[in-house]
């Protein structure tokens, strides 16, 4: 393991670096570091097992990197998993002197630990990271725009209403066969202030039929500020944040996303919202009701009532409206196969 532990000590000096002494150590790695803080930070690569019992190092680590990596990629491709990949860890953890087992562990946490995002590194690798997208909201009136506000000339109606919530957007995945749970931020960054709603999500998830999915919301615990301070916790709950699901969406989505037909064929969004709607008239765990909410929402018939209803959002000290076309598709960024000369799928008024 001498590659992947002489990468350590580097990312090690580097948690000290301002952001640019940080840019010129991450262009000076060769490929093959440049691959490995990859495989640490991209958000599409899951390895499925952080709880693990961790023997003694040795002085000296046997397993060479390619062995290492082979595990991670195991883990990676669900080849394996449950106890096997847990067995698997524990066994080649075993193996390790002190600097593996903890270069190594990085990879299942998905953090460097060196202060360095995805961002960052995009900015000089070669080869860029993907970043974790969602769907995103488009303004509905112009900058500027006064009182009582022009219509948008591309927004369709009747669209889908809702309160435009005041804190955190939260993405949580639920992998159901492996009873994994992750909350996370909309660039995929991990979310532990939640972690005491997983069993309630995966109980969600259970119930939507899917193995894999991602719920998308937000997470709210007071105003803004509070919210964010609460929800950005590293390892302490959010007491009394609330998680607002609106929407979800699938992993196999953002391959279908890169074809122009995903806009006619992909599951709509007054169809994803039936599921949630059938997902919480289910009996759930009743200590979990009061922290999980479906979002309401409604039909807005018009811009006159869109306007209306926002203007009232303002009166009653609210962050805003949201209006969504029942008939999109959930939108994966600059993934899906998308121009600007389309209608947004979703508009927000604040």
């Amino acid at each position: 393991m001498k590659k992947l532990i002489a990468l350590k000590h580097k990312l090690d000096e580097m948690k000290a670096m301002g952001t640019n002494a940080k840019k010129e150590a991450l262009a000076n790695m060769d490929d093959f570091e440049q691959s490995m803080v990859s495989l640490m930070l991209n958000p599409f690569i899951r390895f499925g097992v952080k709880k693990y019992k961790v023997a003694e190092p040795l002085s000296e680590s046997i397993p060479s990197d390619e062995k290492a990596i082979d595990v991670l990629n195991k883990l990676a491709s669900r080849e394996l998993t449950g106890n096997a990949a847990i067995a698997a860890v524990e066994s080649i953890v075993a193996s390790m002197c002190a600097d593996g087992q903890d270069v190594f562990r990085r990879f299942l946490l998905k953090d460097p630990k060196a202060g360095v995002g995805i961002s960052l590194c995009n900015k000089v690798f070669e080869n860029p990271i993907p970043k974790f997208e969602v769907q995103l909201a488009s303004p509905y009136k112009e900058k500027g725009d006064k009182y009582p506000f022009k219509p948008n000339p591309k927004a369709k109606w009747p669209m889908i209403g809702s309160l435009k919530l005041d804190g955190l957007r939260v993405i949580c995945e639920v992998i159901v066969d492996e009873e994994e749970v992750n909350f996370l931020s909309r660039t995929g960054n991990p979310i532990t202030s939640l972690d005491h709603l997983k069993p309630a999500m995966l109980e969600l998830g259970k119930l939507s039929g899917h193995k894999h999915i991602f719920f998308d919301g937000e997470g709210t615990a007071g105003s803004f500020n509070q919210s964010v301070s609460a929800l950005r916790k590293k390892n302490v709950q959010a007491i009394g944040a609330i998680y607002h699901i609106f929407d979800f969406f699938l992993p196999e989505w953002r391959a279908q996303a890169k074809s122009k037909e995903y806009a006619k064929t992909g599951m709509k969004l007054k169809e994803r919202l039936a599921m949630l709607v059938a997902l919480f008239k289910n009996d759930r765990s009743e200590g979990y009701t009061q922290d999980i909410h479906l979002h309401p929402f409604y039909i807005i018939h018009s811009h006159e009532d869109f306007i209306e209803r926002f203007m009232k959002r303002l009166d009653d000290n609210e962050e805003g409206e949201m209006g969504k076309d029942p008939n999109s598709v959930y939108d994966l960024g600059p993934t899906c196969a998308r121009t600007d000369t389309l209608t947004p799928s979703s508009y927000c008024c604040h």
